[in-house]
């Protein structure tokens, strides 16, 4: 665990070349499992054709992930409120991970300063 406070906890793993981060916001029906994944940092080289990269990654390749963008960084993440969740949501929230690792390097080594 990275860090806890009275309304969110945060813990960090490692996954390939990726660090991934999951927040949860509490443990009510409202809050949120959130999991993210720093890809690239910007400001990048050509920066209009790499967001056009992820917009059509969003549409085929990632699941219940999509890419964003979050302080100055490209990122892959997935986040669920916690009422009903399941275990195999929890998975697929999870792959995250998996898509950062298959597309950071892809990313940085074509659009990275």
């Amino acid at each position: 665990m990275v860090s806890q406070t009275d309304s969110a906890y945060l813990w960090k793993f490692k996954y390939g070349s990726v660090e991934v981060f999951v927040q949860l916001t509490g443990l009510g029906d409202e809050d949120t499992l959130t999991v993210w994944s720093s890809v690239l940092r910007l400001p990048a080289k050509d920066e209009a054709r790499l967001m056009r990269r992820p917009l059509e990654k969003n549409w085929s390749d990632t699941f219940e992930a999509c890419f964003g963008i979050f302080n100055e960084q490209v990122v892959v993440l997935s986040t669920r409120t916690l009422a009903e969740l399941s275990p195999s949501e929890i998975s697929r929230i999870v792959t995250v991970a998996t898509i950062a690792d298959e597309n950071d390097e892809i990313l940085q080594s074509e659009f990275g300063q």
